[in-house]
């Protein structure tokens, strides 16, 4: 059975990594976009298909970080600490439950309107 420092450390180290690949691949291909270089008028299709694979990795991690948070919630009785525990844990309970809420509203605007409109590719998986 894995405990919450287990869980939160994988939580946090796949996250860590989303971030790591959206900063080094997604985003700068945003970046170039912004700048009106066309993906789709490029003749190389490799870039297109590289650029949809990441999308959806990125999109599916999402999804895989809500895993971990709802293992949490699960483990923890919705992020409420039981009586007489400390208020360090108290604490901790709290703010991984603020993180949650910022993820929720984070990865919403990513899915919905970052990825679908910031890349130029026309057709959607």
């Amino acid at each position: 059975m894995l405990t919450i420092s287990n869980i939160i450390f994988l939580f946090l180290h796949d996250l860590l990594n989303q971030m790591k690949g959206e900063e080094e691949f997604l985003f700068p291909r945003i970046r170039l976009a912004a700048n009106n270089i066309n993906f789709a008028e490029v003749n190389d299709t490799n870039i297109l298909q590289s650029l949809k694979r990441k999308r959806k990795l990125l999109i599916n991690n999402h999804a895989k970080a809500f895993t971990y948070l709802n293992t949490l919630r699960r483990v923890t009785n919705n992020f409420d600490a039981p009586a007489g525990a400390c208020n360090s844990y108290k604490a901790l309970l709290g703010k991984i439950k603020e993180l949650e809420d910022d993820l929720i509203v984070h990865f919403q605007l990513e899915d919905n309107f970052l990825f679908p409109n910031g890349l130029p590719i026309r057709e959607y998986d």
